[in-house]
């Protein structure tokens, strides 16, 4: 079975929230399975797009936070997984070696927001994934951690329900520098 989605305003670089309302199978009208689905999009394919008119959204009640914000949009989505105030859930601040490459906190901050990993991870909290510190207990290699990146295992955290997305395009030095603060984590 498959269905195609035409949707606009895809962002290259995020994680995508999609909601498939309305869509129903064309026998037994039933809803799908599994009504929402995260998509991380790594790259928009070069060619024509689709010609195809786009059906209006029915309009969201869109919750502003006490100062405005609007909230679960894409440009929104970083700010959204950025810690709490006040909560401890930003990388330790300690100088580490990685690869003979001394790194601190505001770089793997930096790679963490660069490969949108903060749009399903915390340091120390549950989100979409595991928290960074649950995943330093496992004690996970970096070369096992690299391999997990690029190609994820959803049974190794059963009780998550979003499985992660593959993300093999995101270069392996950056992985090994997560992947060095990852492990400290459980020091």
């Amino acid at each position: 079975m498959h269905v195609r989605l035409v949707i606009d305003d895809l962002r290259e670089g995020y994680v995508h929230d999609i909601k498939p309302e309305g869509v129903r199978s064309a026998s037994g009208n039933l809803p799908v399975l599994h009504p929402q689905t995260f998509y991380t999009l790594n790259n928009i394919p070069k060619g024509e797009k689709a010609n195809i008119t786009l059906v209006a959204a029915k309009k969201k009640n869109v919750q502003l936070d006490d100062k405005g914000t609007k909230h679960n949009t894409p440009d929104n989505q970083m700010k959204e997984a950025a810690p709490a105030e006040g909560g401890n859930t930003a990388p330790k601040a300690k100088l580490v070696k990685a690869s003979a490459t001394a790194f601190n906190e505001k770089e793997v901050t930096a790679l963490l927001t660069k490969h949108t990993c903060l749009a399903c991870h915390k340091t120390n909290e549950r989100a979409v994934g595991p928290a960074f510190s649950e995943i330093a207990k496992r004690k996970y290699s970096i070369a096992k951690i690299l391999e997990l990146v690029a190609v994820p295992q959803p049974t190794n955290w059963p009780d998550f329900e979003t499985p992660m997305a593959a993300l093999p395009n995101v270069p392996k030095k950056d992985v090994e520098k997560i992947a060095a603060w990852i492990n400290l984590l459980d020091k």
